[in-house]
C-alpha cells in the first residue's frame, strides 16, 4: 500500500475519533462569545465548543499528539482569521444571521482539516530518524531529546504511518489502555461491543462498569486481566446474538497476537508499548475454566477489599500507601506472568500474601484467603 493510501486511512481513522459539533454548540458559544465581547473571540469561541477536546476525543491519542503546537498551526491559519473577523462582526451587530452559522461551520470544518494535517504530516510523517510517542508509546526519552536509535536506522513515511496507524486504531480500555490486534475480525467485533455497550467504538471508558478498580487502572496487564474477565462473565450472563458476539471475541482472542499501549497520564517514563505474541495459554487455563476464573476474580476482591481498609485509615497513611504501591506492582507481575504463559509467578503470590497478611493484622482486618489456595494448584505456577 502506498503512503497516500496509508496518510488516507489514517485521516478516515482520525476523522472517526472526532466529536461532532453541533450547531446547538455553535450557537451558545456565540451567545457567551456577544455577552463577553472578547478582543480574539476566535480563541475563546473554540474553547466554549471544546475544539480541541473533540479533535481528541481517543484518550490516547489526546496525551501523544503535541497540543500546544497543534494550537499553534491553528491559530496562525487563515480560516482561523477568517472565523475571529466574523465573530467580531457577530458582536458588533449584537446577533447573528442565518449566514453566519453556515459559515462558521465551513470554519470549523477546515480547521478541523488543519488539525489532521498536522496530526499527520508534523506529526507522524515528520519524524527523521527514530520514533515518537505516537509510533509506539515509550519510543523516546523522558526529556525533549530524541530517542536513542542504531545506526542506520531509519523510517518511511508509510512506516510512520502504519505505526501510528495502529495506535489511533486501538481500543481504549479506561484512559491509560489501549488494545490492538492485526486480526480484523477481533477489533471488528470488539468496537461492535464497545459501541453496544458504552456508546463509542473506539472508547470504554468507565472501568466501573468492568469491575476495573481505580487502582486496577494504573497497571496495564491488570487492566486487561480484568478486561477480559468481564468479557468472559458478561458472555455468561448472555443469550443469543449477544452471546455470541462474546463468544467470538474471547476465541479470536486465544489465536491473536495484540498490541498494548499504556499511556498513564503526564507520567511520559511510564509510557510503553507492550506486545503480546498470543493469549491461549491464559484464556484456557483462566478465562474458559470457571473455578479458575472465579478463583482470580475472588482474589482481586481480596486486593480491592484490602485497598478499601487503607483508604479509611489516617494515621500511618503515608506508610501504608507505600505499601500498596508494593502490593500492586507484586500483584502486575502476577497479572504479567499469567497472561503471557497461563501460569503463576510463585514468588510474587507469596510477597502478595505476606503484605496481606501483614496490613490484616494491623488493621485488624479479615480477608477471604481461601482463594489463593484455590488459585495454587498443580500445573499453574511457574
Amino acid at each position: 500500500m502506498s503512503n497516500l493510501s496509508k496518510n488516507k486511512e489514517l485521516r478516515d481513522v482520525l476523522k472517526i475519533v472526532i466529536e461532532g459539533i453541533t450547531v446547538e454548540e455553535i450557537e451558545h458559544a456565540i451567545e457567551e462569545v456577544i455577552k463577553e465581547r472578547p478582543s480574539e473571540p476566535a480563541e475563546q469561541f473554540l474553547s466554549k465548543i471544546r475544539f480541541q477536546n473533540k479533535i481528541t476525543t481517543h484518550p490516547l491519542l489526546r496525551k501523544v499528539v503535541d497540543l500546544g503546537n497543534l494550537k499553534r498551526s491553528i491559530t496562525s491559519n487563515d480560516s482561523y482569521k477568517h472565523l475571529n473577523d466574523r465573530l467580531l462582526d457577530i458582536i458588533h451587530r449584537g446577533k447573528p444571521e442565518i449566514t453566519d452559522i453556515s459559515e462558521i461551520q465551513v470554519d470549523i470544518a477546515e480547521l478541523i482539516d488543519t488539525a489532521l494535517n498536522f496530526i499527520i504530516n508534523k506529526q507522524v510523517c515528520g519524524a527523521e530518524k527514530g520514533l515518537r510517542n505516537i509510533h509506539a508509546p515509550g519510543s523516546v526519552a523522558k526529556t525533549e531529546a530524541l530517542n536513542l536509535y542504531f545506526p542506520g536506522e531509519k523510517y518511511t513515511d508509510e512506516e510512520l504511518s502504519e505505526l501510528a496507524l495502529k495506535l489511533c486504531n486501538s481500543i481504549a480500555i479506561g484512559e491509560n489502555l489501549g488494545l490492538f490486534s492485526e486480526n480484523s475480525k477481533l477489533m471488528k467485533e470488539l468496537k461492535q461491543l464497545s459501541s453496544q455497550y458504552f456508546g463509542k467504538p473506539y472508547k470504554i471508558d468507565n472501568l466501573k462498569d468492568l469491575d476495573i478498580s481505580v487502582y486496577e487502572s494504573n497497571y496495564p496487564f491488570a487492566t486487561l486481566l480484568g478486561f477480559l474477565l468481564w468479557l468472559a462473565m458478561k458472555r455468561d450472563r448472555s443469550i443469543g446474538n449477544e452471546r455470541e458476539l462474546l463468544n467470538s471475541i474471547i476465541n479470536e482472542l486465544k489465536k491473536s497476537s495484540i498490541i498494548l499501549y499504556f499511556i498513564p497520564g503526564g507520567e511520559r517514563e511510564k509510557w510503553k508499548t507492550i506486545r503480546i505474541p498470543n493469549l491461549d495459554a491464559f484464556v484456557n487455563n483462566w478465562i474458559l475454566d470457571r473455578n479458575n476464573r472465579n478463583s482470580i476474580q475472588g482474589f482481586r476482591k481480596v486486593i480491592n477489599s484490602i485497598i478499601s481498609g487503607v483508604r479509611k485509615v489516617n494515621k500511618g497513611r503515608a506508610k501504608l500507601n507505600n505499601i500498596m504501591l508494593v502490593l500492586m506492582n507484586y500483584y502486575e507481575s502476577l497479572c504479567q506472568r499469567l497472561i503471557y504463559y497461563g501460569d503463576l509467578d510463585l514468588y510474587a503470590m507469596r510477597r502478595i500474601l505476606d503484605i496481606i497478611m501483614e496490613i490484616s493484622a494491623e488493621l485488624d482486618l479479615r480477608p477471604d484467603l481461601h482463594y489463593i489456595s484455590r488459585m495454587l494448584k498443580p500445573g499453574y505456577i511457574s
